[in-house]
């Protein structure tokens, strides 16, 4: 997967000042019956193939600038085998 450089762009004011206040958003969902891990790993590649942000990161520039830039990297996954798990402590970095 390639980033593509016309991702290159300033945040604007309503996404510098989410990215200032460290907004993240984190979506959980309750799924009952079997989960194939390899399948959602190709979903999320399929999502940041056709959407350009999932594609980016965010980077800080001269004199504070802040700048979404490409990324190469995969969306992060991680498959947790348990049924007693929760999910605020998972979804931490």
């Amino acid at each position: 997967m390639t980033a593509s450089t016309d991702l290159e762009r300033e945040l604007g004011p309503l996404e510098w000042i989410l990215w200032l206040l460290r907004i993240n958003v984190v979506q959980a969902a309750r799924i009952s019956g079997p989960l194939d891990a390899a399948g959602v790993r190709r979903a999320l590649d399929t999502l940041q193939k056709r959407h350009p942000l999932l594609r980016s990161k965010i980077e800080v520039r001269g004199r504070g600038r802040v700048f979404f830039a490409p990324c190469d990297g995969p969306i992060a996954l991680r498959d947790v085998q348990s049924d007693r798990v929760h999910w605020m402590k998972e979804a931490e970095p």
